[in-house]
């Protein structure tokens, strides 16, 4: 069984890179009051999914999340089934889980490195103003959240 815990491992690997493209995503976007005031009271599903984020963060990684979600659920399923039917040996099950663990790391370096950069470190820590994440346009943001605000006044005035 070694083989299921190491491709539970590869999605831990997998949700953690997809939470912190997006947590950086909101903390680039997002003063800290707000985003304290929009996490609080949060449910899991709404931390899961982002619900309370949607206008920040972009739906190409909203969208992620549920794919390896879905994903790693099918691998974990394929891996227990070919483990009891002993299909093959367990040895090649956990060779087949290594890869597989392997490979999630590998991608969500480049997922990670593709929307942050490899700077992103660095420059985060020294000169937060300047960091670029892909896909995500602080003025974009302001503007439609202004547009959201006097959405919202307009229905509260009718």
């Amino acid at each position: 069984m070694l083989a299921v815990g190491l491709v539970l491992l590869g999605y831990l690997v997998w949700f953690y890179s997809i939470r912190y493209v997006c947590n950086s995503i909101i903390r680039k976007l997002v003063n800290k009051s707000y985003e304290k005031k929009l996490r609080k009271g949060t449910t899991f599903r709404e931390w899961f999914g982002f619900k309370k984020f949607r206008l920040e963060i972009p739906h190409i990684h909203i969208s992620l999340i549920y794919i390896t979600l879905w994903l790693y659920i099918a691998l974990l399923i394929i891996f227990v089934v070919l483990y009891f039917t002993q299909a093959f040996s367990e040895k090649t099950l956990n060779t087949a889980s290594m890869f597989v663990l392997i490979a999630s790391w590998i991608s969500a370096a480049i997922y990670e490195s593709f929307f942050l950069g490899f700077h992103w470190n660095w420059t985060r820590l020294y000169n937060p103003d300047k960091c670029s994440i892909r896909g995500v346009d602080k003025k974009q943001y302001m503007e439609a959240r202004r547009k959201m605000r006097s959405e919202i006044k307009k229905s509260t005035k009718e």
